[in-house]
C-alpha cells in the first residue's frame, strides 16, 4: 500500500516495528520502492532501540530513508505527541541503548525535569518531567481532585514518566506509577492487583502485578505473582483458573504468567507499605522463578 500509493507517513507503536521484523524471511523475497516514506513515527509504548534499529536494517533495501524513523513522546493530556527526534540513526544507536531519545518539544510546548518538590534539576539528571503549553489540557473533566494532583501551583502539568534533559532533547526512562504497556495498551498494576485480590483463596496484599520481558519478546508482558491460603497442587489448579478468568473479565488482559509464590517472596518497602515490582521483575528475568513458570505454565 506504501508503494502504490505513495505514502510518506505512517506510525505504529514498538510491538508493530517488531511484527515486521518477525516477517524477514519474507520481505527479503519481495521487491519494493519505499523511498517515498519519509516519517515512521514510533510511540504509545516503550521504544526499544534495538527492534526499531532492525527495522530499519529490514527496510533499508526496499529504499526506506535510514532517517525515517521518528521515536515520539506524548500523552491524551498533552493532545498526542508533542516531541519528535530526527536523530534515530543506525550510527548514532546501538542495540544496546537502554533508553531511546525522543526529540525535543514542539513550538509552543515546554518540558521541564524537576524533583519530588517540583524543583528544576540539572541537565542530564534523571527526575520526573512535567509539560506547560498550548497543547496541554484545561484539566479533567468534572474531577477536581485529579486536576490538583495533575497541576502544580505554577501551572505545570505532571506526566508521571521519569526522564532527563540534554541538549534540548528528552529521554524518558520510566514511569513513577507502576503502569504496563502491552501492546500500546496502558494497564494499572494496581488495578490488576485488585482483581486478583477479589478471588477467594489469594492473600490481600501480597499480590504483585509486573510488566516482564523474554529475551525474545519485542513488548512487555504480564506476570502475576500471588500467594495462596491453600498451596495444594488441585486448590492452586483451580485458582489459577479463576485469577485469569477475572483478569481477562476486569481488565481485558490475559496474564502471560501467574505465578505463586509465598508471603516472604513479595518484596515489599520497609514498612511493608508498598510492593517492589521492579525487584520482581529483575528477579523473574534473571530466572529466579524459571521452575515455577515450568510447573504452573501449563495449568495457567
Amino acid at each position: 500500500m506504501i508503494e502504490r500509493f505513495q505514502a510518506t507517513i505512517t506510525f505504529g507503536p514498538n510491538f508493530a516495528y517488531s511484527l515486521i521484523n518477525d516477517c524477514a524471511e519474507t520481505i527479503k523475497q519481495r521487491h519494493w520502492d519505499l523511498s517515498s516514506l519519509k516519517f515512521c513515527l514510533n510511540g504509545a509504548e516503550t521504544i526499544v532501540a534495538k527492534t526499531a534499529r532492525r527495522f530499519l536494517q529490514l527496510l533499508a533495501p526496499h529504499q526506506l530513508a535510514p532517517t525515517a524513523l521518528c521515536p515520539s513522546w506524548g500523552m491524551a493530556e498533552v493532545s498526542s505527541g508533542v516531541t519528535f527526534s530526527d536523530n534515530f540513526l543506525l550510527n548514532s544507536t546501538t542495540d544496546d541503548d537502554v533508553f531511546v531519545e525522543v526529540g525535543a518539544p514542539i513550538p509552543g510546548v515546554d518540558l521541564r525535569i524537576v524533583d519530588d518538590q517540583n524543583q528544576v534539576i540539572e541537565k542530564g539528571k534523571i527526575g520526573i518531567l512535567q509539560v506547560k503549553g498550548l497543547t496541554v489540557m484545561s484539566g479533567y473533566y468534572q474531577n477536581q481532585k485529579a486536576n490538583q494532583e495533575a497541576f502544580t501551583e505554577d501551572g505545570w502539568f505532571n506526566t508521571g514518566d521519569l526522564g532527563f534533559i540534554q541538549d534540548g532533547r528528552l529521554t524518558l526512562t520510566g514511569r513513577q506509577k507502576d503502569i504496563i504497556i502491552i501492546c500500546g495498551n496502558n494497564y494499572y498494576s494496581h488495578d490488576i492487583e485488585a482483581a486478583v485480590e477479589e478471588v477467594e483463596g489469594v492473600n490481600v496484599s501480597y499480590t504483585a502485578a509486573c510488566a516482564v520481558r523474554e529475551p525474545s519478546s519485542h513488548t512487555d508482558q504480564l506476570a502475576i505473582f500471588f500467594s495462596a491460603t491453600d498451596a495444594d497442587g488441585n486448590a492452586l489448579k483451580v485458582l489459577i483458573h479463576q485469577i485469569r478468568e477475572i483478569v481477562v473479565k476486569q481488565i481485558g488482559l490475559s496474564p502471560d504468567y501467574l505465578i505463586p509464590v509465598s508471603k516472604d517472596t513479595i518484596p515489599k518497602t520497609a514498612i511493608g507499605k508498598k510492593i517492589q515490582r521492579l525487584q520482581l521483575r529483575k528477579r523473574f528475568e534473571a530466572g529466579e522463578f524459571d521452575s515455577l513458570v515450568q510447573r504452573f505454565q501449563e495449568q495457567s
